[in-house]
């Protein structure tokens, strides 16, 4: 849905887009002077960096999809240094030791 509010006229995108393609986009656009930019150059607040901080964000690999297999160690993980007690967890499927120098 397109709409113009100083006209109140809306519209379907579908029926604008003919349209919109029988204009030919300028060869040299003006372009906005600098210091009317509101935007560009300030500091912008950072929503995203208490939840990374106090570690409640949510990245990709936190993700658990049912029925998937995930690549990861599990004893870095959880701590653990017990092989019986990491192979037995629901989500393993291979576990084996990697000696550290």
């Amino acid at each position: 849905m397109i709409s113009r509010t100083s006209s109140d006229r809306s519209g379907m995108f579908g029926q604008s887009a003919a349209r919109a393609a029988e204009f030919a986009p300028p060869l040299k656009p003006a372009l906005k002077a600098q210091d009317t930019y509101s935007v560009i150059g300030t500091a912008q607040p950072r929503f995203d960096l208490p939840s990374k901080v106090n570690g409640t964000a949510m990245f990709g690999m936190d993700v658990l999809v049912p029925h998937k297999r995930r690549a990861g160690h599990l004893e870095a993980y959880l701590g653990l240094h017990d092989f019986q007690t990491c192979s037995s967890a629901k989500i393993c499927i291979d576990c084996s030791h990697v000696r550290t120098a």
